[in-house]
Formats: C-alpha cells, sequence, structure tokens
C-alpha cells in the first residue's frame, strides 16, 4: 500500500482519457523507447477493435440473439436453484426429515449437482446446447418443479418422492445450464 503511489497509470486507461503523451511517456520508462512505440500501436489497434465490437453486440442481427442469451440468464435465476443450493437444509427439515437426514439430502444434492455438471461440460461439445435446453434441461426442470410443488402443495412431503424430484431438478438444471451454473457460485 506504501508503494502503491509509485505505481504509474496504465497506458490502455490514458490512451482512453486521450492522455496519448502520458502514456508514450509511460510505456517508455516501461518498455523503453524502440519496443514504446511498438505497444502504442498495439494498443490502439486493440481499442479500435474494442469499440466495433460493443457496436456489433447491439446490432440488430445480434439482437435476438442477446435477448436469448439474457432471458436465458433471468430464467436461470428463477428457476429456484439457488433456493435449493443455499436452502435445501431448511426445505427438507420443513418437509419433515429430521436435520441429519436434511444435510445428508444436502450432500446428495451437491453429489448431483458435481455429477450432472462434468456430464453438461462433457456432452454440450457432443450433443449442443439447444438440445440439451429443450429436452434435459427445461422439459425436465418444468416436470419436476411441477411435482415438487405438488409435493408441498398436498401435505405429501415424507417420501423419497421430494428428494426424487429435487434431484431431478438438480440434475436436469445441471443438464443444461451446468457450466454456466459454476459461474454463479
Amino acid at each position: 500500500m506504501l508503494i502503491l503511489p509509485l505505481v504509474p497509470e496504465s497506458p490502455r486507461w490514458l490512451l482512453l482519457k486521450g492522455k496519448t503523451d502520458e502514456a508514450l511517456a509511460i510505456l517508455k520508462a516501461v518498455r523503453g523507447p524502440a519496443d514504446a512505440n511498438v505497444e502504442y500501436l498495439a494498443i490502439t489497434a486493440s481499442m479500435v477493435k474494442n469499440r466495433q465490437s460493443v457496436r456489433t453486440v447491439f446490432s440488430k442481427d445480434i439482437r435476438p440473439l442477446l435477448l436469448i442469451g439474457v432471458l436465458l440468464a433471468v430464467f436461470q435465476q428463477f428457476s429456484g436453484i439457488n433456493a435449493i443450493i443455499y436452502y435445501g437444509p431448511k426445505i427438507f427439515a420443513a418437509a419433515g426429515l429430521a436435520n441429519a437426514d436434511a444435510l445428508y439430502a444436502q450432500v446428495i444434492i451437491g453429489v448431483v449437482n458435481v455429477l450432472f455438471t462434468g456430464i453438461a461440460i462433457y456432452q454440450s461439445d457432443k450433443l449442443g446446447r439447444k438440445p440439451l435446453l429443450i429436452l434435459g434441461g427445461l422439459s425436465g426442470i418444468i416436470s419436476a418443479l411441477v411435482v415438487v410443488g405438488a409435493c408441498f402443495y398436498t401435505d405429501y412431503t415424507n417420501g423419497p418422492l421430494l428428494l426424487g424430484m429435487l434431484l431431478l431438478f438438480i440434475a436436469c438444471f445441471c443438464s443444461f445450464f451446468g457450466t454456466d451454473h459454476l459461474d454463479s457460485h
């Protein structure tokens, strides 16, 4: 922390702020005069490319894909995965399992999570993400959650059906969202 004020500003940041002379001076001090110009040209070229990339993301051709990506991320969070991962023991305890059994059920959910995430990583290149989404992901997620909801609605929570359906939900969730899910936890 004491020597941090001695660290020079980032040349890229300085160039973004229009401080070309300061950026070149730092590049010359760090890289030497000969390599400073090469580095300067590389930075400015990448900045131009990045500006074009941002414009491309919001172009009319890309907008539907961007919307699909954003909606998938929203649906991923609304599916309830976080509630099950973080509050699983409380859910199982509320369903009538003893605390030790509720924790054991949560360990099983964690194992299924890791197992099916690994399978999803391996299979997504083979099968493609769209079939995994439609067949394995959404249809299984919806079916499992409907049954889980019916279990709680009818107070039928003491049997293996609830755990089975939650395991099915986790397996289906990870069969599509698995690789993305790792990033969110």
